[in-house]
């Protein structure tokens, strides 16, 4: 499945090309493949493509996600508090 995110264009270097499994977040499929990624933005995927680094990433790739978690105890504050805020 190739689904261009950003137009490419024909001499385009990626910043950072990811090789894995990755999800579609919209049809959550899995597939194996390759993201580029060019100024904090996914440009293609499963396209050759020149990277100034590439990492073999163990783990399913998703793209998008935001972690948005915290850790109580380093914000210094009570759980009422933390609710409060």
């Amino acid at each position: 499945m190739d689904i261009p995110l950003i137009n490419s264009g024909a001499n385009m270097k990626a910043d950072l090309l990811l090789r894995g499994e990755y999800i579609n977040v919209y049809t959550s499929e899995i597939f194996t493949g390759k993201i580029a990624v060019k100024d904090s933005r996914i440009l293609c995927n499963d396209e050759e493509m020149e990277a100034r680094e590439v990492v073999d990433v163990n783990g399913i790739i998703v793209p998008g996600l935001k972690d948005a978690h915290i850790n109580i105890e380093s914000s210094k504050l009570t759980l009422k508090g933390l609710v409060d805020v």
